[in-house]
Order: structure tokens, then C-alpha cells, then sequence
């Protein structure tokens, strides 16, 4: 999920999503700079919009091992 959708979905007002997420403004304007919101935050947010914005789960595997797999 990219930042520029939810703020689509907010009304562009970072204050909207920091609100729906009960967490400050500052926390939600660090994900502007890649255009990307953290995976747990991403979950939060598909929930309260009952799914008219999806987590993405390919960015939340990449790089993390397989269940019994070493290095």
C-alpha cells in the first residue's frame, strides 16, 4: 500500500489517518518519504476501510526467511 493512496482516501489531510490510526501526525508524515506505510499499519488501515485499501503483502516476505530455513 503506498502512502499517496491513503492519503487519497483521507481527504489528503495526514491528520485524518493519524485520527483513524489514534497515533500522531509526525509518525504518519515519516511515510511519505518512500511513498510507503508500514506493513502492521498497512493491516490497521484495510480493516478500518472495511478493505477499499489493501495491505500489500509481497513487501511484507521480502527478505525474511521461510519457516526453517537457515542462512
Amino acid at each position: 500500500m503506498k502512502f499517496s493512496e491513503v492519503m487519497v482516501h483521507f481527504d489528503y489531510k495526514m491528520s485524518n489517518i493519524a485520527r483513524a490510526l489514534n497515533i500522531g501526525r509526525e509518525a504518519v508524515s515519516q511515510w511519505k518519504d518512500n511513498d510507503e506505510v508500514p506493513y502492521g499499519r498497512q493491516c490497521e488501515l484495510e480493516i478500518l476501510t472495511k478493505g477499499k485499501l489493501k495491505a500489500d503483502l509481497v513487501k511484507e516476505t521480502r527478505g525474511r526467511r521461510k519457516h526453517g530455513e537457515t542462512e
